[in-house]
């Protein structure tokens, strides 16, 4: 048998629905990425705490320390509300 994208996509839903079925309570567990060839495949299993921050949201919070950002604030850009929820701190380039 050979893995191909249909397969996995299959094979990752059946995980989701037997976490979601299992009812952990005050975890959310998800299955993320998958990475794969023809023999074998690596899903990401991504568990966090019930109402825990991201890592983005926790970057946002001690990046805006040191820079003095309000991240409360809503900007109006092009007649949309913008409002920072994240940051990268790995990311190639800046917004």
């Amino acid at each position: 048998m050979e893995l191909t994208k249909q397969t996995l996509k299959q094979i990752r839903q059946d995980l989701q629905n037997a976490i979601d079925a299992a009812q952990i309570q005050g975890l959310k567990i998800e299955i993320g990425s998958c990475r794969f060839d023809a023999a074998q495949a690596e899903f990401k299993l991504v568990v966090t705490v019930d109402g825990a921050t991201t890592k983005a949201e926790r970057e946002l919070n001690y990046a805006a320390c040191w820079q003095g950002l309000d991240t409360n604030k809503i900007a109006t850009l092009q007649n949309m509300q913008c409002k920072l929820t994240g940051y990268n701190s790995r990311a190639r380039k800046l917004p």
